[in-house]
């Protein structure tokens, strides 16, 4: 069988799942991948995916320089021309809108000498997964979004993708467009996150639940009131509002309400870390910050708000600790901060706790089991406001959008 390379490049995180896909959705005659930038454990040459988002320094004919910022990609050929006639290029992470047509495809034809639509196809496909569920987000729950350099390139990157994507291809007819599509996903949420945190602090305000209203709010079909959060983390959320943002200059229109939203979930950590020294009286003791990855039940730590929690508390004099289930070594704390998976440890000496991750291992955390570790501890800030607030009497307990719940004077006495 004549060699056929359905897929020449493709600059995405999400490479490995891609790659299964692809290899069981063509058994027969494309079953077999190449992928050169991760272990070198699978190898064949129909299905060709050189390089990854994490590790591109040295992805064969292509190299990817300073794709580490999520703000920017900047491309780099060198060598050999890294296409040849019939190759098609995806590309998946999420870029500024025009990045495709003013940045990459220029230099692929510069470096290689051929043209898009008439020698090579260029599509523009986002990624649309989450940490941790990677291949079923790619292959059943979202349709794939795609758009081509034209009509050539939307036909055979619909043709590819139909051979995994369950839930279909939605063919956009631009690739700023499908470049626009998975940045609007992300401020949709960041801008929503904002309004539920500003809700939730009108509620702080007037002595009721955030929580008690949210639900009963949602019960109406036209509400989808966010939950609160004592942040937002991860590689995705918080940045995409700033593609549009710094663009706002070149295209005389100003994203207010965008720029509000994420200048206030920006101040959610230095808000909640007052908040929570104002429950101990704002004394500079230590304090325990349950998470370090930027949600719950994965190790990434990508823009964590918990790096953020720690520097409002160095600021102000405290000495931190950090517990994670997944913790490891963190050059990004620094080196005076604590970082252990063992609770005991991280517990001990504190007076107070903040809650940063909604780690499934937080969600049976009891009073007892704290002042089991230290029964100094004083005060716990729930700031993703999964904690029960009756299940306190001896702790201080505080979440976002809930009233504080002082503790039992008589019972704190006989601790």
């Amino acid at each position: 069988m004549k060699e056929q390379t359905l897929l020449k490049i493709a600059l995405v995180s999400s490479i490995l799942g891609l790659a299964i896909l692809f290899a069981v959705a063509r058994p027969g005659d494309a079953g077999q991948v190449d992928i050169s930038s991760i272990d070198g454990t699978m190898k064949g040459n129909q299905v060709k995916i050189l390089g990854t988002v994490q590790d591109m320094h040295n992805a064969g004919e292509v190299q990817i320089l300073d794709v580490s910022q999520p703000s920017s990609i900047t491309v780099f050929v060198s060598g050999q021309p890294p296409l040849k006639k019939g190759d098609m290029v995806v590309v998946k992470p999420t870029v500024p809108m025009g990045t495709s047509e003013e940045t990459i495809i220029p230099i692929l034809e510069s470096a290689s000498g051929l043209k898009v639509e008439r020698d090579f196809y260029y599509v523009y496909s986002p990624e649309r997964i989450s940490v941790g569920q990677a291949v079923k987000d790619i292959e059943a729950n979202y349709p794939t979004i795609l758009a081509g350099a034209g009509q050539k390139s939307a036909f055979h990157g619909e043709q590819l993708y139909s051979l995994i994507a369950k839930k279909g291809v939605k063919v956009l007819t631009s690739l700023k467009a499908a470049e626009a599509e998975k940045i609007f996903e992300g401020i949709y949420r960041d801008v929503n996150i904002a309004l539920a945190n500003e809700l939730a602090m009108v509620c702080e305000s007037l002595g009721i639940d955030f929580s008690e209203v949210r639900e009963a709010a949602n019960s109406q079909p036209y509400s989808h009131i966010h939950k609160t959060g004592i942040g937002v983390g991860g590689a995705c959320i918080p940045v995409y509002p700033w593609f549009v943002i710094g663009m706002s200059k070149n295209i005389g229109f100003v994203p207010e309400l965008t720029k509000s939203a994420r200048m206030l979930n920006q101040s959610m950590p230095e808000y909640s870390v007052d908040r929570a020294l104002s429950m101990i009286g704002n004394s500079r003791g230590r304090t325990t910050v349950l998470g370090l990855s930027f949600r719950g039940g994965i190790a990434d730590r990508r823009l964590s708000q918990t790096y953020d929690i720690v520097k409002a508390l160095l600021k102000r004099g405290c000495k931190v600790a950090v517990h994670d289930p997944f913790a490891g070594e963190d050059p990004n704390l620094p080196k005076e901060v604590i970082l252990t998976n063992d609770l005991g440890k991280a517990l001990k000496g504190s007076s107070l706790v903040i809650l940063s991750t909604d780690h499934p291992e937080y969600r049976s955390l009891t009073e007892k089991e704290i002042k089991k570790y230290e029964p100094k501890i004083e005060a716990l800030f729930d700031g993703r406001a999964m904690l029960n607030p009756s299940s306190f009497s001896r702790i201080r307990y505080h979440a976002i959008g809930r009233e504080a719940v002082p503790a039992s004077k008589k019972l704190e006495q006989t601790a």
